[in-house]
């Protein structure tokens, strides 16, 4: 289950208000363990080996996603592993892709490449600087990602801002 996140819940509609008053998209970096089943001794001892395989591990959901699962729950709710995932999202050879792109995907194919986040055309934007100097409200970010894009002319960088 996903403790922190709670159908109904305060935080849900916070983000709600947030995205829609300042049109800045927010994500939910979802932490896994290696693989699912998972079997083992928590925590896990220091020279203990790993195989390396990452076939679940840190995954990435737009709140629009998460905030669809989360509404279809009883008010009080955690979703589960097996609830919370955006089944339309094409599995491009990854089993466990309707729970999110791998983090590093999300970033190589889909902030890089302009497909998620917003871009601003302007650094001086109001709510640009809310996202980068005021996220203790109405939300905390855990992780905020800002990157400068080349402009049209060298006077004018762009930058393209989310948050998860």
């Amino acid at each position: 289950m996903y403790g922190a996140m709670i159908a109904g819940s305060k935080q849900v509609k916070r983000i709600e208000q947030y995205m829609h008053k300042h049109n800045i998209p927010v994500y939910y970096a979802l932490y896994h363990p290696l693989r699912i089943p998972l079997a083992g001794v928590v925590p896990r001892l220091v020279n203990e080996p790993e195989d390396g395989r990452v076939e679940l591990g840190c995954r990435v959901l737009t709140a629009g996603e998460a905030h669809a699962v989360l509404s279809r729950l009883p008010v009080g709710k955690p979703p589960t592993f097996g609830e919370l995932m955006a089944p339309s999202r094409p599995a491009n050879n990854d089993i466990h892709a309707a729970h999110g792109w791998r983090l590093e995907e999300f970033v190589a194919e889909e902030v890089l490449r302009c497909r998620q986040g917003r871009v601003f055309e302007d650094v001086q934007d109001q709510d640009l600087s809310t996202l980068l100097y005021s996220r203790s409200a109405p939300i905390a970010a855990a992780v905020v990602v800002a990157i400068d894009l080349p402009g049209k002319t060298s006077a004018k960088p762009r930058r393209r801002a989310l948050q998860m």
